[in-house]
């Protein structure tokens, strides 16, 4: 889960105060605390982009470096995609925002032939649909 508030910088992590700014180091430390508390070696990282975590309503800049720290310290030790929605995205980063070194999408989609993906210049990697209240993953 990736979130911006300025309380969040009582949390910056040491080894993320050298590198951009505030927001940048507040998502680069979520990071850091994911990865330190994960317990096991995944092959690949996802960020979970939603409006039901904190953010930047007024500017949208804040938004944008959180999820740029994030997927920075992510892709220092693998992959890393994003998962949101189309309208998600749009409303925390305004939409045509793509961060540097992002692999793909994630999102809610009965199919892959269904999805489309949210972040310019991307490809949908996982489409997911809910069955019964369970949720199935499909790799695209």
């Amino acid at each position: 889960n990736t979130g911006y508030a300025k309380a969040y910088r009582n949390n910056i992590t040491t080894g993320c105060r050298t590198g951009g700014n505030e927001a940048w180091q507040i998502g680069c430390s979520e990071a850091e605390y994911s990865l330190n508390h994960v317990g096991v070696t995944p092959s690949m990282w996802w960020l979970d982009v939603e409006t039901a975590n904190s953010w930047s309503s007024g500017n949208l800049q804040p938004n944008r470096d959180t999820i740029q720290g994030a997927v920075d310290r992510f892709k220092s030790v693998g992959p890393v995609g994003v998962y949101s929605t189309a309208s998600a995205w749009r409303r925390i980063t305004g939409g045509s925002f793509t961060p540097a070194g992002v692999g793909g999408d994630w999102l809610p989609a009965s199919s892959c032939s269904a999805a489309t993906a949210f972040m310019p210049g991307t490809q949908v990697w996982l489409a997911q649909a809910t069955t019964n209240n369970v949720d199935v993953d499909t790799a695209c």
